[in-house]
């Protein structure tokens, strides 16, 4: 089986997160396949320019991640890789592995949708709500999660 390597960016406001929603009706974070030649950061940077049209910036935590030094991906560290098996979708139209990594990200200018996506913020407890895969609610869950964590280790450092 092939296996393809994706970004996704966690983008928060407040306590919620922004998930868009794909042509297949669920609702995902933002992201996308890596191009030939690319680093998870740069195909982050590049999928959201294009679908949301916004630059980011990463957020890393390095208190609860290694050191960006011994990162092999690029200088940013992933808050969590996650892989699952793809039966079919609308571009790609035989069965692969996608392997991926979420990054943490704040948006640095104002995100307007350019693919025609509807997006939406929602909290946590608003995903059982929506029509989100098994799988990329788990990674939904695990980042409401993660920003719990950092929110305590803020706490606890001060």
């Amino acid at each position: 089986m092939k296996v393809h390597f994706v970004v996704n960016a966690a983008i928060w406001r407040n306590d919620r997160i922004l998930l868009e929603k794909k042509p297949n009706g669920y609702w995902k974070l933002p992201g996308g396949h890596l191009e030939k030649d690319e680093t998870p950061e740069e195909a982050l940077i590049r999928e959201i320019k294009e679908e949301l049209g916004c630059t980011i910036k990463f957020i890393d935590y390095p208190q609860l991640f290694s050191e960006p030094e011994y990162n092999a991906f690029g200088s940013h560290n992933p808050i969590c890789t996650f892989s699952h098996t793809v039966d079919s979708d609308n571009h790609l139209k035989k069965k692969h592995l996608n392997f991926g990594f979420i990054y943490l990200v704040r948006p640095t200018s104002t995100i307007k949708p350019l693919e025609g996506q509807e997006i939406i913020w929602i909290a946590q407890s608003e995903v059982n709500t929506c029509e989100i895969s098994r799988g990329i609610k788990s990674m939904i869950l695990r980042g409401f999660q993660f920003k719990e964590q950092v929110s305590q280790n803020r706490i606890n450092n001060k």
